[in-house]
């Protein structure tokens, strides 16, 4: 295998002893040494971590799964790359044989600490096992601890390991977010179907939280998409916002003061109806009056004063 992040394997030689194999010697330092030593932050931790995923995907893609992923088999060289080494108890995906390497502390190949259930159970190890022990990983250099108890004897860590629930990381360390405790308790679920199913899966995923763009497991849900384009493209968003705010308020301006100018429309007309309403009835008052004067007038003979209240009278009355 050549990858940027796998040591390669230069020779070896299983026909007679001495049985051995020759790999590129890495200056490095162990993956946990290296974060305790260097303190990087959050982000620069999942960029490791994403590293290991791309290299664990091209061992995957070309049949191997490595079995024993954990910190000091992961150096990083002084330019901060990480590079997967130790593949001693590798196999083939395609080798069906169920029988497992039994290594040095009697589990079966790895280490209790990184075993997934199914190791733990003797049952067929597969490249889901490999992401499981990249969930370890993550779990221990973001929250300085494992995810179970694994401070008493073999069978109660394996019981653990087995059967509790991981402290969900956020509770741990602050920094993580929902995405990235997501992901990361996606890597440790129990039943292997659960999981991702591929490592490029995981890295897929790792590498859209570094972009803050929608993981994989949440893209179903539509107020989460949404939540994330807006973030993604915070300040455009931000953008658009103020412009609907002027918008909605020039529109609640302009409406606010179209329905002042209708009511003050209404008012003046109706002003207007009750000036002559008032004007025909003082009109109409004012004629009768001057026509009760003529007729008073004229029954008593005097013309002249009849002639002068007939001047009072409307053109248009019917009396004139």
């Amino acid at each position: 295998m050549e990858h940027p992040h796998i040591a390669p394997l230069y020779e070896c030689s299983l026909d007679q002893e001495p049985y051995y194999f020759t790999m590129q010697l890495i200056k490095g330092t162990h993956l946990d040494d290296f974060v305790s030593q260097a303190e990087p932050c959050l982000r620069e931790i999942i960029r490791l971590l994403h590293c290991l995923c791309q290299g664990i995907s091209y061992a995957h893609q070309n049949s191997i799964i490595h079995r024993d992923l954990k910190p000091s088999n992961i150096l990083v060289t002084q330019d901060g790359s990480p590079r997967i080494v130790d593949f001693g108890v590798a196999r083939r995906l395609d080798n069906k044989s169920r029988t497992l390497t039994v290594s040095d502390t009697g589990h079966g190949p790895g280490t209790l600490a990184y075993m997934a259930p199914e190791q733990i159970q003797g049952k067929r190890a597969d490249q889901r096992t490999d992401i499981y022990a990249l969930g370890i990983i993550a779990y221990k250099l973001l929250c300085k601890r494992f995810p179970y108890d694994l401070s008493g004897p073999p069978y109660q860590c394996m019981q653990n390991i087995e059967q509790a629930d991981p402290i969900p990381p956020s509770r741990i360390n602050k920094s993580i977010d929902s995405d990235l405790e997501a992901i990361i308790l996606k890597t440790l679920e129990k039943d292997p179907g659960q999981r991702y199913q591929a490592s490029s899966e995981l890295a897929h995923d790792i590498e859209n939280w570094l972009q803050g763009l929608p993981i994989s497991i949440k893209a179903d849900r539509t107020g989460y998409l949404l939540r994330k384009l807006v973030f993604k493209h915070r300040y455009a968003s931000a953008v658009i916002v103020l412009l609907l705010v002027i918008l909605s308020t020039y529109g609640y301006v302009s409406y606010y003061a179209f329905c002042q100018s209708r009511d003050a429309q209404i008012e003046s007309s109706m002003v207007s109806d009750l000036w002559q309403d008032h004007s025909n009835r003082t009109q109409n008052l004012s004629t009768d009056l001057a026509f009760a004067q003529f007729l008073k007038w004229w029954h008593q003979g005097d013309m002249q004063k009849a002639r002068y209240a007939v001047a009072f009278l409307p053109d248009n009355s019917k009396e004139k």
